[in-house]
C-alpha cells in the first residue's frame, strides 16, 4: 500500500504540469487581436490567424504579423473558441501563408 501511496503524488504532478501547458495555450488564444480567429504555432511563436474570405475552410496567416507570443512549441491553431487543431500549409505566398486544419 505505501507503494502506490507513493505512485498517485506523482501521476498528479504530471497531470497538473498537462493541465497548464493547455491552459497557457488557451490564454494565448484569448490574447489574439479582435479582428482574428485565434492564433497558429509556427516556428516557435504564435501568430494571429483568420479565416479565408474566399475559401471554405481555409486559413492564412503573416509572419511579419506581431507575434502574440513567442517561445512556444508545437504545431497548431488555437481558436478563439478554445479548440485545437493540427494544420497543413497549403501555399506559401509572398505576402500570407495559407493553412488547412486537419480532423
Amino acid at each position: 500500500m505505501v507503494a502506490e501511496d507513493e505512485e498517485h503524488p506523482e501521476r498528479d504532478e504530471e497531470e497538473e504540469e498537462g493541465g497548464e501547458e493547455e491552459l497557457d495555450v488557451k490564454e494565448v488564444a484569448r490574447k489574439a487581436p479582435d479582428w482574428s480567429v485565434g492564433v497558429i504555432i509556427y516556428n516557435n511563436a504564435a501568430y494571429p490567424i483568420a479565416r479565408s474570405k474566399y475559401a471554405e475552410g481555409e486559413f492564412y496567416f503573416s509572419t511579419s504579423w506581431r507575434a502574440v507570443k513567442k517561445g512556444i512549441r508545437g504545431e497548431l491553431v488555437i481558436l478563439k473558441d478554445g479548440s485545437t487543431h493540427k494544420y497543413r500549409v497549403k501555399r506559401r505566398g509572398d505576402k500570407y501563408i495559407q493553412v488547412v486544419l486537419l480532423q
